[in-house]
């Protein structure tokens, strides 16, 4: 059963002033859905966005508020592919209102999920403890974003990418993404990953930094081995020794997991330390 519930300004225009009247809230759930994979794509035009693991039985939960002067809702579940589409858009032609809004994801950890996230200028938190991924995308264009993995995914995941422009990205316990492969590409952005946590399998991490800057914090216990092409970027490596036109860590061949990274850096940096 999908439940949408949309309040709009009309309903409070009475004791609102008029820079508040144009405000509305979309909230929608589904408890149960045809597909085993939800796909979840989200657009957020600017504002402040969240997802975060739903501690009931629900496949998605999301409150939507947004000022209608300014800005479209974005909602559209397909049944045929079992894909959730949210956010907003500029509304056309608009010319006041503030471009804004927040929205808030729950998601369930039934079934698997594909996530891809687009966020313009929105202040985003990503929670996926414990969320059964097997792809994710996050694009940061002019906010700062936070993505947390507190759990393992219990599920294996294949493909994870995180892009910025302008604006950074913070990883905590990237470990627990159970990624087979990472990908970054970093603008004048700046990007952390926090590579600790639980970790299944080796994994191989190529980026791409063109003026930003890249910090990747890896664990004593994974072995390491880097290979970097750079033009006038800098490469900071403490506890890795050059063999063989790559830089390794000095337990790469006794490691039990280990972390192949493939760097491109135009003027740039690159951090990569041991923890």
């Amino acid at each position: 059963m999908t439940r949408v519930f949309a309040l709009g300004g009309a309903l409070l225009a009475a004791s609102l002033p008029l820079s508040a009247q144009s405000w509305q809230t979309l909230s929608v759930e589904r408890a149960t859905l045809p597909k085993a994979e939800l796909s979840v794509v989200v657009r957020q035009h600017a504002g402040k966005f969240s997802i975060k693991p739903s501690r009931d039985s629900v496949r998605y939960r999301a409150t939507l508020r947004y000022d209608a002067q300014a800005l479209e809702p974005i909602y559209r579940y397909d049944a045929d592919s079992g894909a959730l589409r949210l956010g907003t858009r500029e509304r056309q032609g608009a010319s006041g209102g503030r471009r804004s809004g927040n929205l808030d994801i729950t998601l369930g950890a039934i079934g698997t999920l594909a996530i891809d996230v687009q966020a313009s200028a929105a202040e985003t938190q990503l929670d996926l403890t414990g969320l059964p991924i097997t792809s994710l995308a996050v694009s940061s264009g002019a906010s700062d974003t936070r993505v947390r993995f507190d759990r393992p995914n219990p599920v294996r995941m294949k493909s994870l990418t995180l892009s910025t422009g302008a604006a950074s990205i913070l990883v905590d316990r990237l470990g627990n993404a159970n990624a087979d492969e990472i990908v970054v590409r970093a603008g004048v952005g700046e990007i952390e990953l926090d590579m600790a946590g639980t970790w299944l399998h080796d994994t191989e991490l190529r980026a791409e930094v063109s003026l930003g800057v890249l910090t990747i914090r890896v664990p004593t216990d994974v072995g390491v081995r880097v290979e970097t092409s750079r033009v006038l970027a800098s490469f900071s490596h403490e506890g890795l020794s050059e063999q063989g036109g790559a830089y390794v860590s000095d337990n790469w061949e006794s490691a039990t997991h280990k972390l192949r990274i493939y760097a491109q850096t135009v003027v740039g940096f690159l951090s990569v330390e041991r923890r």
